[in-house]
């Protein structure tokens, strides 16, 4: 059976705000020390050391339920809802008087003080925290939790490359996992107004999640666990609809370095011209900059698709590479090597009653 480690907290005069409430930020504080006393001198007194060699936190997840005082004594009860190889996700249930004020959820990754690299755990250490370890599906705090484990090293780096250019515009941004049949395809919403997506070979459970971009990251490009632990789910945020996965008509090839000029020359024109926010104005985002045809079709390129492909990196602009536009009724893609754009050729209306 497992268990939690429960120790308490002194609250100092220095952790209140002007409301003679704990400041947010010293709520970390107080996890810290909780954390200490656990890994560090208790696992000591179980004949386990290493841990005190250095962890670093590679994400911190709070929910604060109620302001927390110093008259009462506060209460950090611990526990692991995951352990790998070389990370482990810790989740936290902070009291005072048998109320709970806060929850929490953190990876911890144990790094060689030398080279200051994650390590893996030994096996005295992975014996001890075992005991800790509960069930995965949620933490102590009710947050719904999933797992990643990418096939391959390339598929974790392609990834990693995916993630990184999505966290770059907003390490909050969602991105939404879905897994079919050994495959795992990443959906990610861009301040294009348009949709990128990247498919990798590997497993996910449960089978459609989201998840925020630097929480993903965090866990993909620090922990070297097999299993990926992308951070809590937030499904209902997730609030873009997801094109069809059949009936697309591929419509043309186009060579990538004319998107690249049509990126670059759209660059130009947003530096020119900015709009109110000093970013590319709305007229120009949806400049229409390229149309192809073929098999009964055309399709209207907007520059916001371009912007989505160039920011994604995902066309190399190399002679002979080329992309290829594809197309449904209602939605148009644009595929390269290392990824796809997709957006809806149409506007939905309102519906007036």
């Amino acid at each position: 059976m497992s268990r939690r480690y429960v120790t308490q907290v002194r609250v100092r005069w220095s952790d209140l705000d002007a409301y003679r409430h704990v400041n947010n930020a010293h709520t970390v504080t107080l996890l810290e020390e909780a954390r200490i006393d656990w890994l560090f001198a208790e696992a000591a007194r179980h004949g386990v050391n290493r841990l005190t060699e250095g962890i670093v936190v590679a994400r911190l997840e709070i929910d604060y339920k109620r302001p927390i005082g110093m008259e009462l004594p506060v209460t950090v009860s611990m526990g692991l809802t995951r352990l790998g190889q070389a990370s482990m996700t810790v989740d936290y249930i902070v009291s005072v008087a048998g109320t709970t004020v806060a929850t929490a959820l953190s990876v911890l990754v144990p790094v060689d003080p030398v080279t200051f690299r994650p390590r893996r755990m030994d096996d005295r250490e992975r014996a001890y925290l075992t005991q800790y370890l509960h069930d995965p599906v949620t933490t102590g705090g009710g947050l719904p939790v999933a797992t990643l484990t990418p096939a391959e090293r390339a598929d974790r780096d392609d990834a990693i490359a995916f993630t990184g250019r999505v966290a770059r515009w907003d390490t909050a941004g969602l991105i939404r996992l879905k897994a079919d049949d050994g495959t795992v395809r990443m959906w990610a919403g861009t301040p294009f107004d348009a949709l990128v997506t990247r498919a990798i070979e590997g497993a996910l459970v449960p089978k459609d999640v989201t998840v925020h971009a630097g929480n993903l990251l965090a866990g993909l490009a620090i922990a070297t666990a097999a299993d990926v632990d992308p951070g809590p789910v937030v499904d209902a945020a997730w609030r873009s609809q997801l094109p069809p996965p059949s009936g697309w008509v591929v419509v043309d090839e186009v060579p990538a370095t004319v998107l690249a000029a049509l990126a670059e020359e759209g660059a130009t024109g947003a530096r020119d011209r900015p709009g109110p926010a000093g970013a590319a104005s709305t007229a120009l985002l949806d400049t229409e900059v390229l149309t192809v045809s073929g098999h009964g079709m055309r399709v209207a390129l907007s520059l916001r698709m371009v912007f989505a492909l160039s920011g994604m990196g995902f066309a190399p602009a190399v002679p002979g590479e080329v992309v290829r536009i594809s197309a449904t009724d209602s939605w148009a893609r644009i595929d390269a090597r290392y990824g796809a754009v997709v957006r809806r050729r149409h506007a939905l209306l309102p519906l007036l009653m």
